[in-house]
């Protein structure tokens, strides 16, 4: 897109110094039109057309080329990356993929610092709002990731929980006939920081992992296998009492009020759904709008293109014309001879 804009800043240049109606003109008008074709393809913009052939190109209200200079061209960078660098907090159900695009002018300043939602058509535009959840009731790339990230949550939070709870206990490895009471610390799931320490907050579906506790030698015995809900029937040789894992079986379809109030099972198969829906429809728009470029590109063609018979018929009538003329230039010339010799 930035070449295209410095190619067309380059043709505004050209048409500035040329005069108007030369088939220089001509062409360079041609070049414009293909350019602007090209720019049309990654953003929506609006042309605003001098009478030299020189155009003042928007996006939204954003100035991006007038005349001979790029003013605005686009930068693009992490969502991550911008956050740090404004200084704001990086949410933690975000993913690091997630882009900001910006409009700089040619030193690199910024002119508009988020420009997501000026870049609203056009290629960008799609990939803008494919990859970003509006919240706007549309299954995209963006709600997906948001569903994966609240079900990979809530999943964790189930296993941990039940894990972690009061009258909870495991199969003490240093007598395997023996129940102990489990560590509030050993927890299923867990993602890690920067610095490598585990957390189970902002645990997202790109970032959700078995614990480090459970992944050593003997971790597998603190997965809590037997459950006392009532701590005065506690029996430390109960060992086949398997209740929490019972519990943890059960979590399938129990409803949870962060998924909607559905079901892991259910929310999942829901989601789903909605990707099968959302693809069949967008499949559907796709072959629509193809069809629609078609029938403007053959229009844009029609008005653009060169029709081979209609220019043969032209050419025809443009030499019998000049024929016409040629003769009436010679009977002109034919008289004046006469009218000279009559004149001696």
């Amino acid at each position: 897109l930035n070449n295209s804009l410095e190619s067309l800043a380059a043709v505004n240049k050209a048409l500035q110094t040329t005069q108007t109606g030369t088939l220089t003109a001509n062409n360079l008008l041609d070049q414009r039109d293909l350019i602007l074709h090209d720019i049309a393809q990654f953003v929506d913009i609006t042309v605003d057309e001098k009478q030299n052939g020189t155009v003042t190109v928007y996006t939204g209200d954003q100035a991006l080329v007038k005349g001979a200079t790029v003013v605005g061209s686009l930068d693009i960078e992490t969502a991550k990356h911008y956050c740090e660098a404004h200084g704001i907090t990086y949410p933690d159900d975000w993913t690091g993929e997630s882009a900001v695009l910006s409009i700089v002018d040619k030193d690199g300043g910024v002119i508009v610092e988020n420009a997501n939602s000026i870049i609203a058509g056009g290629a960008l535009g799609g990939l803008v709002h494919s990859a970003t959840d509006y919240d706007d009731g549309v299954t995209n790339a963006g709600t997906v990731q948001t569903s994966l990230n609240k079900l990979a949550s809530s999943i964790a939070t189930i296993f941990n929980d039940l894990n972690t709870r009061d009258n909870a206990y495991c199969i003490d490895p240093a007598n395997t006939n023996h129940l102990k009471a489990t560590n509030s610390a050993n927890t299923i799931f867990a993602c890690y920081d920067a610095n490598g320490n585990e957390t189970t907050s902002g645990i997202t579906a790109a970032n959700i992992k078995v614990s480090d506790n459970l992944l050593s030698n003997d971790g597998i015995w603190n997965i809590s296998c037997a459950y006392f809900e009532d701590p005065q029937y506690y029996d430390e040789n109960a060992v086949g009492n398997a209740q929490n894992v019972i519990d943890m079986l059960g979590t399938r379809n129990q409803k949870q009020a962060e998924l909607n109030g559905m079901s892991t099972e259910d929310f999942y198969t829901s989601m789903l759904g909605r990707i099968a829906s959302a693809g069949d429809s967008a499949k559907s728009l796709y072959e629509t709008q193809s069809d629609v470029v078609d029938s403007l590109e053959n229009q844009l063609d029609s008005a653009y293109g060169v029709d081979l018979n209609e220019e043969l018929v032209d050419l025809v009538k443009y030499q019998t014309a000049y024929a016409a003329a040629a003769q009436v230039f010679n009977v002109v010339n034919s008289c004046l001879d006469t009218l000279m010799t009559l004149g001696r």
